[in-house]
């Protein structure tokens, strides 16, 4: 007799096949977002403590920025009262100094602190960290500990 079709066995088998390289593309997708969403956050971060710098610098006064855990606000001046941008994280943002957490700039664009500031722990992305140092702000890669020793800068 000659059937056509496959066996019962031969489909147990293409199916479990199936569910192995599911489960793998699973994993690398995992990895590949939570380092997307480090990445992204870090980049955000940045780009917002640049444009709140170069209020500084435009406008001639002081602005700050103040980091929580789970966000930071930037402040139209040193006066920490009312924000104009709070911007919440899905990473937790950690910093070298946790008693000191206001940065400011003043009207030549210099900050009064120097810190690391780090999102999350664990992770693949290619940048995680920022640098401010009272005339720069870069990019880096956390290598350790959330200090400016343990990061190696990207600019």
């Amino acid at each position: 007799m000659n059937y056509r079709g496959f066996t019962l066995i031969e489909v147990l088998v293409v199916i479990a096949i199936m569910g192995i390289l599911t489960s793998i593309a699973m994993l690398n997708f995992r990895d590949y977002s939570n380092k997307s969403e480090v990445e992204s956050q870090t980049r955000k971060m940045y780009s917002d403590i640049m444009s709140l710098r170069s209020k500084a610098l435009f406008e001639k006064h002081d602005v700050a920025i103040h980091l929580t855990t789970t966000g930071y606000s930037l402040y139209p001046s040193a006066d920490i009262n009312n924000p104009y941008q709070t911007t919440e994280v899905k990473k937790e943002i950690t910093w070298n100094d946790a008693a000191k957490t206001n940065i400011i700039f003043d009207s030549r664009g210099t900050s009064n602190i120097e810190k690391s500031i780090c999102v999350d722990s664990e992770n693949d992305a290619t940048v995680d960290s920022i640098i401010v140092s009272t005339t720069m702000i870069k990019l880096g890669k956390r290598t350790g500990t959330c200090d400016a020793d343990h990061i190696d800068a990207k600019q």
